[in-house]
């Protein structure tokens, strides 16, 4: 059933008087905002409102993960490269009178420190396999769960109205 223009307030009754759009991705919404107004519409009768509040309250968590994932990483690689510098100088203490032994025999220091080298080496192939396959899992399950306590903390800081993502048009 058409509208009646004498009960809505509107002098036509066939005209858009308003229209939501919805965006399949938000780094649409100024693209299709700088399109609307190089349209000609008269944003005097029309409001033009992008409804991303939830998209842009969303980003906040998202960054202070990726934030804290890197500053992390940073940290454990640190921490890392100390602890096996320490393991291995402690084993190279334990190991001096085997060095002592091997150059008493006319080993030279290349072929020595070879082989030492080449037992770092395999130790940390051996771990860099393992943490391949365990630290996707592992990094998976942390980040799913910072990121849900990032955006518990948002939804109690700024308690948010429920609302559509999307750009709005609203005419007289």
């Amino acid at each position: 059933a058409a509208l009646d223009p004498s009960t809505t307030g509107f002098s036509k009754p066939d005209a858009i008087h308003n229209a939501i759009y919805y965006m399949d991705d938000p780094m649409n919404i100024e693209s299709f905002k700088n399109d609307v107004k190089a349209s000609g519409i008269n944003l005097e009768d029309y409001k033009l409102d992008a409804k991303d509040s939830l998209y842009k309250q969303m980003m906040g968590p998202i960054e202070n993960v990726g934030s804290f994932s890197k500053t992390m990483v940073i940290i454990v690689a640190i921490a890392g490269a100390v602890i096996l510098s320490l393991i291995i100088i402690l084993s190279l203490k334990d190991r001096r009178y085997e060095i002592g032994v091997l150059m008493s025999m006319g080993e030279s220091r290349l072929k020595i420190i070879s082989q030492l080298l080449v037992e770092i080496m395999i130790v940390a192939c051996i771990a860099f396999s393992i943490s391949t396959f365990t630290g996707n899992a592992v990094a998976q399950k942390i980040g799913t769960n910072l990121l849900q306590n990032e955006v518990n903390v948002t939804e109690k800081q700024e308690n948010p109205q429920p609302s559509n993502s999307g750009v709005v048009m609203a005419g007289p």
